[in-house]
């Protein structure tokens, strides 16, 4: 027990450690420059700084502020479920209009990966070559190629578009929202489910990234689907065994589309072994071999089906030895800001076989490693950290080149979202100041979360689902992405987006203690007046 209660006090710290950390990255990004935002919007930041000002010094003001506060709560909570329909459905018809009017070709490795399918009966020699370099694309290359096949089968060319693309990347996102709010629900509370659907709808949902379909997003939302089925493991399911093959073929299929957003699988073993380990005599019953054959069933099916169709379609022809090893990510993540370098990418290209990779990268990181020494490293990979975390649009301009449409705007209400949502738009700046508020609000959130381990009678079976062991599972799985992020290719906060349920949940839970707090707070007060006025 003082093992299991030392590890989980550990987690709690370090997780507290790095989250305040980012926060501190977090306040000081550009994002948050005043001095490039419009007129307009500079009176409405002062109008909210002199109006949290007269509430700060005038009790007249702030008791008529509490009575509005309370009024508004009251009816919030008794309309709730009516406001959030409404409140959806505006998101979706605002998405659509976004996309409609600002979709744009996307460059970078999205670009290359659409114009290999769309010019895919012409020539595909480019294409192989992509995916020989980055076979870890493979598997969203295949996915979206089925997916214009079958669109393209009932209407010729549709899905050569980057608006159908973009289209789709709304039915991902929202589908991958919906599915989290569902499993923080299961897990948590209706009220958790509530704060996750908002923060990931005013944030992520309403982001540029709506124009960028990719492993990003994809993730994101299988990463909410392996929560959801989570959920269903417990002692009481009775189709215990379908969710753990089930689970186990998602995880498959999350690691073929973005491997590094399997980390949770890492952090949940973890947790799993401290347990086991530490309560052994009462839970080794519990402990089902058959339901830790099936998991491993389930994911290696997944990948080995994938790998076996790979190999033998005869779509794209790869070359092995044009492959880039593990160790060129590890490499980039080195030098610069710790993300891409186009330097080390054009050395390694002009290399002619997969060993001369794996030992130029070997020696190139050995030499950094040397050049850098233990403060100068340690210097990097804290700068690295506020290159990873700090920015709350998640690096939007950051990759890729200046959105150029197909077609010429043809109205303002057109120029005004293209302003907001191209990355060289004249209200950009303004679009990023508010997710950049939106993120530290998060972050914040994250913060507030204090779980301490508080050991129960509780059978294995039913402790996996427990939300305080999910709440250690989450703030782990978040200290390993950021490790991940510090080892591998990193420079911008674009990849935090497959570890968003994560960071959305944490948060919820943080504002849902300090509602809950403030909740009794009010209680005990108005216990204490009533039993003052009987006396």
């Amino acid at each position: 027990m003082k093992i299991e209660n030392s590890i989980f006090k550990l987690i709690n710290i370090v997780s507290s450690i790095v989250i305040l950390l980012t926060i501190f990255g977090a306040v000081q990004s550009d994002n948050l420059n005043l001095s490039e935002l419009k007129a307009s919007h500079l009176i409405c930041i002062l109008f909210i700084i002199v109006a949290m000002t007269m509430l700060i010094v005038s009790s007249y003001y702030r008791k008529r502020f509490l009575i509005f506060f309370e009024n508004m709560i009251f009816f919030l909570k008794k309309h709730l479920k009516k406001i959030t329909f409404i409140l959806i459905a505006i998101t979706v018809v605002f998405q659509i209009i976004i996309v409609a009017v600002t979709t744009a070709p996307i460059g970078w490795d999205v670009g290359s990966i659409f114009n290999g399918l769309k010019n895919l009966d012409v020539t595909n020699e480019s294409i192989s070559n992509y995916l020989s370099m980055y076979p870890n694309n493979s598997f969203f290359f295949f996915l979206m190629l089925g997916i214009i096949n079958l669109v393209n089968h009932f209407s010729p060319n549709i899905g050569n578009t980057w608006l159908f693309w973009q289209l789709l990347n709304i039915v991902v996102l929202d589908t991958g929202i919906g599915v989290l709010t569902v499993a923080a629900n299961r897990l948590f509370s209706k009220r958790v489910s509530y704060l996750v659907l908002y923060l990931s709808m005013f944030s992520l949902a309403l982001s540029p990234w709506l124009l960028v379909l990719y492993t990003d997003s994809l993730s994101f939302m299988f990463v909410s689907l392996v929560l959801l089925v989570y959920s269903f493991l417990g002692k009481k399911n009775k189709h215990h065994f379908i969710c753990i093959l089930f689970l186990g073929i998602l995880c498959g299929i999350t690691f073929l589309i973005k491997p590094s957003a399997i980390i949770f699988l890492i952090a949940w073993t973890i947790v799993f072994i401290v347990i086991f380990v530490a309560n052994y005599k009462k839970n080794r019953k519990y402990v089902n071999i058959l339901s830790v054959c099936l998991f491993v069933i389930g994911m290696v099916s997944s990948v080995t089906t994938f790998t076996i169709y790979k190999n033998q379609q005869t779509v794209i022809q790869y070359d092995k030895e044009k492959q880039f090893p593990m160790t060129h990510w590890m490499m980039m993540g080195l030098t610069g800001s710790g993300g891409y370098n186009s330097q080390d990418v054009s050395t390694m290209s002009k290399l002619k076989t997969t060993k001369e990779r794996k030992e130029y990268a070997g020696k190139t990181i050995k030499k950094r490693l040397q050049d850098y020494g233990v403060g100068g490293y340690l210097k990097f990979i804290i700068k690295k950290h506020f290159n990873n975390t700090d920015r709350g649009d998640f690096g939007w301009g950051r990759d890729g080149t200046p959105q150029k449409p197909e077609n010429k705007s043809k109205s303002k209400f057109q120029s005004f979202f293209r302003d907001f949502y191209y990355q060289q738009g004249k209200r950009t700046r303004t679009l990023r100041f508010y997710m950049q508020i939106l993120w530290i609000f998060t972050l914040f959130g994250m913060y507030l979360t204090t779980v301490s381990f508080d050991k129960k009678q509780i059978s294995y079976r039913e402790i996996i689902i427990a939300p305080i062991i999910v709440s250690f599972m989450i703030k782990l799985t978040i200290i390993g992405a950021m490790m991940f992020l510090l080892l591998f290719e990193g420079g911008r906060s674009r990849y935090l987006i497959q570890f968003l349920p994560f960071f959305y949940l944490l948060s919820a839970i943080g504002w849902e203690s300090v509602l809950t707090t403030a909740n009794r707070r009010k209680k005990e007060n108005v216990k204490t007046f009533y039993s003052s006025t009987m006396l």
